[in-house]
């Protein structure tokens, strides 16, 4: 939620969504996301949007979900067994 946030005013400042280290130099970031076990990947389209997906950084972890968030704020989940 802290990068979507953030990707939102960087888009108002610079009317695209950038990257993770675009966001960290305009401090829009002020620590490092916390990634508690999960690998952060950021895919930008320009203005039409951006998703943010936190992966499992262990792929032993079977029981961890990736989750995603995009321009909307909604949140998705996939991959966690019932």
């Amino acid at each position: 939620m802290q990068i979507a946030r953030a990707e939102q005013r960087y888009l108002v400042m610079y009317s695209k969504y950038g990257t993770l280290e675009e966001l960290q130099k305009e401090q829009l970031l002020v620590d490092a996301p916390d990634r508690r076990g999960y690998t952060l990947a950021v895919a930008i389209n320009g203005t039409d949007g951006f998703s943010v997906t936190a992966a499992p950084a262990d792929p032993g972890k079977t029981n961890w979900s990736t989750l995603s968030i995009d321009q909307t704020l909604n949140v998705s989940e996939k991959g966690r067994p019932e």
